[in-house]
């Protein structure tokens, strides 16, 4: 059964860190997630199907997110919203 909790936080911690320090290269962020490569590259093309502008920038050797990108704000219902405290509380 695959843990989606687990890879929602690895997509916002890749989000993070990419718009934190632009030298993030591959190997360098696998390493700081604990990632198999392939399963980082899974996740850059989930982020990318997502609309997340995340792209490898070759003169600084890592990935960048677009300046101008900016996660959109949720509309969660009242259940949706409830459900994600009760999981934070775990």
């Amino acid at each position: 059964m695959i843990d989606y909790t687990k890879r929602i936080h690895r997509l916002l911690q890749i989000i993070t860190l990419v718009q934190g320090d632009t030298t993030f290269t591959p190997a360098r962020l696998t390493q700081e997630l604990g990632l198999e490569e392939r399963t980082f590259y899974r996740d850059i093309k989930v982020l990318r199907d997502a609309g997340v502008p995340i792209d490898f920038d070759k003169e600084r050797n890592g990935y960048v997110i677009s300046r101008n990108f900016f996660l959109r704000p949720t509309e969660l219902s009242i259940e949706e919203a409830l459900s994600l405290c009760l999981l934070a509380q775990q």
